[in-house]
């Protein structure tokens, strides 16, 4: 007999060969009356279900389909209950299941919660009963699936150039695949050095597009006037000094990406011929009316906040939400807590090899120094602190001593200032709260988040002080 369909909730069902994954309920039963009465109790969860009769109906459609949930009895008119359980485990299909049988047994529920079942109900079934054990089974269903996501962000490799581990930078680099391959405009935001470029890099090199050009242009880098013919082109004679004709870097970057870092620094003239190529695909060269047709994938980076720039006047707002599609951003290097110990060794490694030196690794006082300090400006001011300790000096381990940072941004603990013998030991309280800070900091590996629950304050309340220790 075919499978019962549903009368408020629309039966799931796929040919074979097409599979679809469903977030609803499968239930096995061989009574009509029991599957309509168990319908009717679990139409309140607002969960679709697919009701069918025997084993081979369950296996049948189990080809073709994942249900979160499957509701089994045991004993059926064809075969056995937990054959079916059995089979959902070997296909390594992700659903919970529920095994219902009228018989009592301890045996055989060992057994069925051994073969892998979620839950196991004895007939006659109270309604709440049930209720509460298919939501529980839906509950952890959708753990499962989010801590297997997380898990596959999480061993996933870091694309080139980057490095570290923390949360952030992994829920980063998943971002970051996600989002290659769209040709969505893509809106990089972080601090100078965070690395906007690599994310543009990754972007592209991740994408459909990575066999064709990746064009950058720093927009603060060049004069105002130059910038429409760097983006645009230009023909002979067109400006005085166009002694030949150029080629835009839009038509360099014709199927490929198009990276405008600083984009915050365009004029509003550009801006405006800019946004007629989002709108238009087409670009006109500056000395000519001759319009060309491109196509690239525009992404933009900027270390100011755009919205405030809108707001002044200074930017465009139908181009800003032109641009501001796929808002993508990086964390500073101060919020990646262990990345910065991760970061400095790589960098000692590679730097040694560069000099000639033969540094192994970070003494734990130069851990605590680099994890300590704030970094305003972030992986790069940290390569340049590592590469000038370097060239500086000579050893097998860096020392803290070697290494060189602002006094006035440090919160170390080597940085203290001297203490007066006079005083009986007693320190400044604006140096005890810091050195805490410090001490906090190197203990949870610059995890601000456990250093304030140690310090027994709000993370929000620890940023406050080091911002106010470090200004």
């Amino acid at each position: 007999m075919a499978a019962m369909p549903i009368p408020h909730q629309p039966r799931l069902y796929c040919e074979k060969g097409n599979k679809m994954n469903s977030a609803g309920l499968l239930l096995v039963e061989d009574s009509q009356s029991t599957s309509m009465l168990y319908e009717i109790w679990l139409s309140v969860l607002g969960v679709p279900m697919t009701l069918v009769e025997d084993g081979a109906q369950a296996l049948d459609w189990l080809e073709n389909n994942t249900p979160s949930v499957v509701l089994l009895d045991l004993h059926l008119p064809d075969m056995a209950g937990l054959d079916i359980l059995r089979s959902i485990r070997q296909r390594g299909l992700q659903c919970e299941v529920i095994v219902i049988t009228a018989d009592n047994s301890q045996r055989l529920a060992v057994q069925a919660m051994e073969e892998g079942a979620q839950d196991f109900l004895v007939k006659p079934v109270d309604a709440d009963r049930l209720r509460v054990s298919v939501r529980n089974a839906l509950r952890a269903r959708k753990l499962e699936s989010i801590a297997s996501n997380l898990a596959a962000t999480v061993n996933a490799p870091p694309p080139p150039g980057f490095i570290g581990s923390s949360i952030q930078m992994q829920s980063l680099y998943h971002t970051l695949r996600l989002i290659a391959h769209s040709d969505a405009p893509v809106f990089i935001s972080g601090e100078s050095g965070t690395g906007k470029e690599l994310c543009a890099s990754a972007i592209h090199q991740y994408g459909p597009r990575r066999n064709k050009p990746l064009v950058a242009l720093n927009c603060a880098a060049i004069p105002s006037e130059l910038v429409e013919s760097q983006l645009f082109g230009h023909i002979k004679g067109a400006f005085t000094g166009a002694v030949a004709s150029r080629t835009g870097l839009t038509e360099q970057a014709h199927g490929g990406t198009l990276f405008l870092d600083e984009v915050t620094e365009l004029s509003l003239e550009v801006q405006s011929k800019l946004l007629r190529f989002l709108q238009t695909g087409e670009i006109t060269p500056v000395g000519t009316s001759i319009s060309k047709h491109l196509n690239c994938r525009i992404v933009c980076a900027t270390n100011l906040d755009i919205r405030k720039r809108v707001e002044k006047g200074l930017f465009r707002e139908d181009l800003f939400y032109r641009l501001h599609v796929v808002p993508l951003l990086i964390p500073p290097l101060r919020e990646r807590g262990g990345d910065i110990v991760e970061i400095a060794t790589a960098l000692l490694l590679q730097f040694s090899t560069v000099e000639g030196k033969r540094f192994k690794g970070l003494s734990e006082s130069a851990r605590q120094l680099l994890q300590a300090y704030s970094w305003p400006g972030n992986v790069r001011e940290l390569e340049n602190t590592l590469r000038h300790a370097v060239v500086m000096h000579n050893g097998d381990w860096l020392e803290a001593a070697h290494i060189v940072l602002p006094k006035s941004r440090s919160v170390a603990l080597s940085d203290q200032a001297p203490v007066d013998e006079q005083a009986a030991g007693i320190l400044p309280l604006w140096q005890v709260e810091r050195d805490a800070i410090a001490r906090a900091l190197a203990h949870c590996q610059g995890n601000v988040a456990q250093a304030a629950a140690l310090l027994e304050v709000a993370p929000s309340t620890l940023y406050r002080r080091m911002q106010a220790k470090n200004a």
